[in-house]
């Protein structure tokens, strides 16, 4: 893969730009041409977009080229904002002259999410499609200090490292050292990450490493992906080491689970994913790799719940190796919430939730789904696979489960997952505790459950 490109390398060909609207978009920098614009003492000189302060540039040239790209966001913001009684996102902070201020718009680190996430559900209903990667990064990732959230663009100073996060004074980046010092080598490689895939590949398709070798239809392949995972691991100074583990963690965690439960020897098997979206449809051909680590398989139905899965095309074609062995796969996909969809003709051997997030929204605004959906999944028998963020999301996703329904045999504890992702991602959320990492890596922890 090509190597990240500096900032203010130049805007890209007509083509790449179209798609780095849609995949690409850092608050501390030009949307166009990805230049900072620092002074010497690390003030941003970017010149923010006067509808929806959301979006910056380095000069006007590159706003009106990329007004054809954002029109459409920057007015659903503005509306969506003066609905909500705010003139800027701007945290907790509404307009001066409101009589009242509105009791979701605390002055905390829980009230600044809330904000975000109710502003993201909002702009979301009212365009009626799906946001994009840059779209939502746009609203849940606006430049602020990372101590106060103040986005008063004269006073930020950015951290000319990892281009992540922005300070309005030196008392606050001092406060914030201890804390983004180890942050800080984990969000450049963020930045670099998505700055590379654009330019190496326009955010398609990745090459995938194959770990399918001739014996591996012959033995028992968990060791032999373990050894894969340690190979990906072992290439952590690479952009395509990251992202393949990011791409793998999936499929190798399902298997891991499905050697752990016995199911491995099934010449049937049936995995239901709910809650799917980007992360479970994105590099589709992941997936095969389970025909590759379960050769005994002669029947794999995999069937993708949510409310994004509509989004994305998944044509699955299978290698030589897996139509010579006549395998029969079947790929099942629904834009429903998972207890609208289903099936109760069939009861699946194995059901998934990749990053959860089961109690993300009880305390706001936000309709929660899951409240309906944890004990309709229960009730199919069969074994539940939960991956999280964190230990501490892990433990309050199992909680939530045991809360909603009765007598939940625990079979995995909450652990790290041997197969987790290795690419960082930028913590959108903010923390009162400001000892909380900004970084977190998919599928980091997991616990297994079944009624």
């Amino acid at each position: 893969m090509a190597g990240p490109s500096g900032p203010g390398s130049g805007p890209l060909p007509a083509d790449k730009q179209s798609l780095k609207h849609l995949a690409f978009f850092y608050a501390t920098v030009c949307a166009v041409c990805d230049d900072p614009c620092l002074s010497v003492d690390g003030l941003s000189l970017l010149k923010t977009c006067g509808g929806c302060h959301l979006i910056s540039y380095c000069g006007e040239e590159h706003q009106k080229q990329h007004w054809k790209f954002h029109k459409e966001m920057c007015i659903m913001l503005k509306h969506t904002l003066k609905k909500m009684g705010a003139n800027k996102i701007r945290g907790y902070r509404i307009n001066d002259d409101l009589e009242e201020r509105n009791d979701m718009f605390t002055e905390n680190a829980f009230g600044f999410n809330t904000y975000r996430y109710y502003l993201y559900f909002n702009v979301r209903k009212q365009i009626r499609r799906s946001l994009s990667t840059a779209e939502s990064r746009m609203i849940l990732y606006p430049r602020m200090c990372n101590i106060c959230y103040s986005n008063d663009v004269k006073q930020l100073r950015v951290c000319s490292k990892c281009l992540c996060v922005s300070y309005c004074s030196e008392d606050h980046k001092e406060k914030d050292k201890d804390r983004h010092s180890k942050d800080c080598p984990e969000l450049k490689v963020c930045f670099e990450i998505d700055k590379s895939l654009l330019e190496a590949v326009g955010f398609g398709d990745i090459p995938l490493s194959d770990p399918m070798s001739a014996d591996f239809l012959q033995t028992s392949c968990l060791e032999k992906i373990k050894k894969y995972s340690e190979s990906l691991l072992e290439n952590l100074g690479t952009i395509e080491g990251r992202v393949l583990t990011d791409v793998m963690s999936a499929p190798m965690t399902i298997v891991h689970t499905v050697y752990s439960l016995d199911l491995a020897s099934n010449k049937v098997l049936s995995v239901e994913l709910v809650g799917a979206g980007g992360f479970e449809m994105q590099y589709f051909e992941k997936w095969e790799q389970l025909l590759h680590w379960l050769p005994g398989l002669e029947k794999l139905t995999l069937t993708f719940v949510g409310p994004d899965v509509g989004d994305f095309e998944s044509n699955l074609k299978l290698c030589g190796s897996c139509i010579s062995r006549n395998v029969d796969l079947k790929i099942v996909r629904s834009s429903q919430l998972y207890h609208e969809f289903i099936n109760v003709q069939s009861r699946p051997d194995l059901i998934v939730a990749f990053n959860a997030g089961f109690t993300e929204n009880i305390q706001s605004k936000i309709k929660d789904t899951w409240k309906e959906t944890i004990p309709e999944i229960l009730k199919r028998n069969c074994p539940l696979l939960v991956t999280s963020y964190t230990h501490k999301e892990s433990k309050n996703d199992l909680s939530r489960v045991q809360g909603l329904v009765k007598d939940v045999n625990v079979i995995m504890e909450c652990q790290k997952n041997i197969f987790s992702a290795s690419k960082p991602l930028q913590d959108w959320e903010q923390h009162d505790d400001e000892t909380v990492p900004q970084v977190y890596y998919k599928n980091y922890y997991l616990f297994t459950v079944r009624s």
